[in-house]
């Protein structure tokens, strides 16, 4: 290398050239100042001979310790000694896999362990779906589920690929049916003999009926059992005897000096019932066997027996009519809904809105009012006069008489009404102006209508204040 010219090698480092050319197989090295020159590498580190190609110390190594101990190495005799003394331990690679172990490892292809080293890997997914169309639209895998909101079922994806249902396989569930009756499956229908019921109709003998109290007593006529009070029949008998009632007994609670039998299907005959504490005034029920014409159909006596005696509270007639000693409303009523009205025309009737004040309802409205004091009102409610009407009075065939005064109403000239006011009617003007009387002082005058014009009595002019 005679002749080598100095440069700048490696990004910047500044480098002087061997003085002299190597040989073949040598190498450059540099002495850690730039400055280079060829050395030829050992074969042997224990060697002396040859100078190794390691920096060591800033400078060219030319010893072979120097080489190992810059590289962290033993002696081959030291390291032998190592090794020997490493293999002679009781486990000396328990840390470490063993080569019977290597084999069974999972290889890496590309960095992946590949699907067939893989042992067998479940990965379900659980889908809640409303419809077959939803379903099907599933990215699913095998073992993926699928719940069915519209069909209250569940199907597992069986790894097909047909894109149908056929792909998947219903969950079988157990069946929450009823799956015997009394021992019976299948279609079960039930008798009353199959659950140990009785017949609908049916009868039983005394001797299976328990707590039946035996009457030993012979009935006379129309007699009935009796009970004792408890739920249960007892000894004897209710007697109905001649006057059609029967000897005193509670029934349900019921105190009834004499309930009449009602003969046969027609309910024929009197019921005379006593109120407990009041045994002085029976209250007689009759219902007679003829019920046609003008006969009584029904009737209630305070006292007396069989339709007589005592006083008539009551009597209904087979032809509608009502006798009544009165006739009570318990509500005050409404114009809708009147206390006392005909059948179906609850607008018309008679009302009570307050006490001693009675209302007249025709067709939903009240016309007439009568009030505690005996003033009448119609078409209004009364205030002040006997009688105040809200409208025209007319009459056709008679005359209006009075014993005492007459009064018309009484209206400023201005205010005389004309809507709705017949000629010939009559008012007094309170300020309508006398024969004499100047414009604005009229100290008023009695007045009569034309159809068009208030007119005064002395001139028949139209009346001015």
């Amino acid at each position: 290398m005679s002749g080598f010219i100095p440069g700048i090698v490696n990004g910047g480092a500044v480098l002087t050239g061997p003085e002299n050319d190597g040989t073949e197989g040598q190498m450059l090295t540099t002495d850690g100042i730039g400055r280079l020159s060829f050395v030829t590498p050992i074969a042997d580190l224990n060697s002396p001979s040859g100078v190794l190609a390691v920096t060591h110390g800033g400078t060219g190594s030319t010893s072979s310790a120097d080489a190992r101990s810059a590289l962290g190495a033993e002696t081959s005799g030291a390291a032998m000694a190592l090794l020997t003394s490493h293999l002679a331990a009781a486990d000396p690679h328990s840390q470490y896999a063993k080569t019977t172990d290597l084999a069974t490892k999972a290889d890496l292809v590309y960095g992946t362990v590949p699907s067939s080293q893989l042992p067998a890997l479940v990965v379900t997914d659980v889908f809640t779906v409303s419809s077959q169309s939803a379903q099907l639209a599933l990215t699913a895998q095998k073992g993926d589920i699928a719940i069915r909101a519209d069909l209250s079922k569940s199907f597992a994806h069986n790894g097909g690929s047909a894109g149908t249902m056929a792909d998947w396989s219903e969950l079988v569930s157990p069946s929450d049916a009823v799956t015997s009756v009394n021992g019976l499956i299948g279609n079960v229908t039930l008798g009353y003999a199959n659950v140990g019921a009785a017949a609908a109709s049916h009868t039983h003998s005394k001797s299976a009926i328990s707590d039946l109290e035996t009457i030993t007593t012979t009935p006379t006529a129309g007699a009935i059992p009796k009970g004792d009070g408890g739920g249960k029949l007892a000894n004897g008998w209710l007697n109905t005897g001649s006057g059609h009632g029967l000897d005193a007994d509670k029934v349900d609670g019921f105190e009834a000096t004499a309930l009449a039998k009602l003969a046969a299907a027609d309910f024929v005959g009197a019921v005379t019932v006593t109120v407990p504490g009041d045994t002085d005034t029976p209250l007689s029920l009759h219902v007679p066997s003829t019920a046609s014409g003008s006969a009584v159909f029904f009737q209630a006596r305070n006292g007396g027996s069989a339709g007589t005696g005592g006083t008539l509270l009551a009597r209904l007639f087979s032809g509608g009519t009502f006798d009544a000693q009165r006739v009570r409303a318990v509500a005050t009523g409404t114009v809708t809904a009147c206390a006392i009205a005909r059948s179906s025309d609850d607008n018309t009737g008679f009302n009570f809105p307050a006490a001693d004040t009675l209302d007249v309802v025709t067709n939903g409205s009240t016309r007439a009012t009568f009030d505690s004091s005996g003033r009448i009102g119609i078409g209004r409610t009364p205030t002040t006069s006997t009688l105040e009407v809200a409208g025209d009075i007319q009459t056709y065939s008679g005359k209006i008489l009075s014993a005492s005064v007459i009064r018309p109403g009484s209206f400023t000239v201005s205010s005389l009404p004309t809507t709705g006011i017949s000629a010939g009617a009559t008012a007094y003007a309170s300020n309508g102006r006398k024969s004499g009387e100047g414009s604005g002082s009229g100290s008023g005058i009695p007045v009569w209508y034309d159809g068009t014009n208030w007119r005064t009595y002395f001139d028949n002019s139209v009346a001015a204040a």
